[in-house]
């Protein structure tokens, strides 16, 4: 019988295998394709919890008999019964093709929150009537005319005939209604004096936020792809080891944006593609521009100034094009399975150096062809050893 939602994590050492599912406590029936995400296990983790876009089912240890609790790793599935559903978080500056990006999904559904956003999308692109509010007033219902954002999305959770991608699009105009609900119910002219003030209105709005991003995780736990579009703006970072430093973010309230990235499967960081020209080089008259090229890149991998991930050995930087991503992500998931099958046959301690150097790289593509290529290798060096 397998533990309930909520449980703590207790540590087992499971065999794991692609599309096999583990024996032991944390399972359950009917789960699809279950895989070692990567992510370590933390204190405040349960069964059920989903992080990174993996539902946790269990947890185990890469060393033997569970003795070191901090290279745990986290248990859970990205593939459903309901399909192959990624959730990704885009963010970057207006204009910048994130929109047009989205529609390029599968059977599009644009929850046009800033209808300014989609106003060049084509008419055959399905779009929803722009919401005027957050959610409903208490004691109002909901009018399909003058939709709420979550009344919406309510819709879309109980459809027969849900889309095949769900655009939130954006994260930002969704926080100012936000903002003007908690007003509204707070009797309040500012989020800042929500609640008598000192954050409450900031923290209230960061708890509904999740509340929101929960009931897109149901809808997409049905096969439905979410991409939640962003602008971006800089953010101050916490450094445990020194000075706080900036980089881009969603340009919303920062706790708020930390969920999102953290939910998510991917994020993307969209960035004009541009070369710097400098005119008089040291000379005083030294003058510097960037040039562009019209083309935006995705970012996947975290780098110097921005944050980004993504779970299936994605290039980055690529061309931002859904074609491209899907085929890029159909490459890595491949790449993924060879990497699972070749470690299959390593000793506990030496899965445990490769898990953590994958992790360590954020999966990249690069560091995920140095892996296969060097486990390769040893694979054959040790059948021809054997073989004489």
């Amino acid at each position: 019988m397998s533990a309930p939602r909520g449980s703590p994590l207790s540590l087992r050492r499971y065999h794991r295998w692609p599309g096999r599912r583990p024996a032991g406590e944390g399972t359950e029936p009917n789960l699809g394709h279950i895989h070692r995400t990567g992510y370590r296990i933390q204190p405040e983790h349960r069964l059920g919890d989903v992080v990174g876009g993996d539902r946790i089912i269990g947890a185990e240890t890469t060393y033997p008999r569970g003795t070191l609790v901090d290279v745990a790793v986290a248990v859970g599935h990205h593939r459903d019964d309901a399909g192959d559903a990624d959730f990704v978080v885009i963010y970057g500056a207006p204009g910048t093709g994130k929109s047009s990006f989205a529609a390029g999904f599968p059977r599009p559904w644009f929850l046009r929150v800033d209808p300014k956003g989609t106003q060049s999308l084509p008419r055959s692109v399905a779009k929803s009537n722009v919401p005027v509010s957050w959610d409903e007033l208490p004691g109002k219902r909901f009018d399909p005319q003058r939709p709420s954002i979550m009344g919406l999305l309510r819709v879309i959770l109980d459809s027969e005939t849900p889309p095949g991608t769900l655009v939130l699009d954006t994260v930002n105009k969704a926080e100012a209604l936000l903002f003007e609900y908690l007003c509204k119910l707070g009797q309040v002219d500012s989020i800042e004096a929500y609640d008598g003030g000192y954050g409450h209105g900031f923290t209230k709005s960061t708890e509904m936020m999740h509340k929101l991003i929960q009931l897109l995780h149901q809808i997409n736990g049905r096969g439905v792809t979410i991409i939640a579009v962003s602008h971006a703006g800089s953010i101050k970072v916490p450094n445990p080891s020194g000075a706080q430093f900036e980089q881009w973010g969603m340009s919303i309230v920062k706790k708020s944006g930390d969920l999102w990235m953290g939910d998510a499967s991917t994020v993307i960081f969209a960035q004009p593609e541009g070369q710097i020209e400098t005119k008089d080089a040291g000379k005083k008259s030294e003058k510097s521009k960037i040039r562009y090229t019209g083309r935006t890149l995705a970012h996947v991998v975290p780098g110097q100034g921005w944050f980004a991930k993504n779970r299936d050995c994605l290039p980055s930087p690529m061309v931002l094009d859904a074609d491209v991503f899907a085929e890029e992500a159909r490459i890595g998931q491949a790449l993924k399975e060879q990497y699972y099958s070749l470690r299959g046959g390593l000793s506990p301690a030496r899965r445990a150096e490769i898990g953590e150097r994958m992790a360590v790289a954020g999966w990249s593509r690069e560091n995920m062809l140095e892996v296969i290529a060097e486990l390769t290798n040893n694979n054959a060096t040790e059948n021809k050893e054997q073989a004489t």
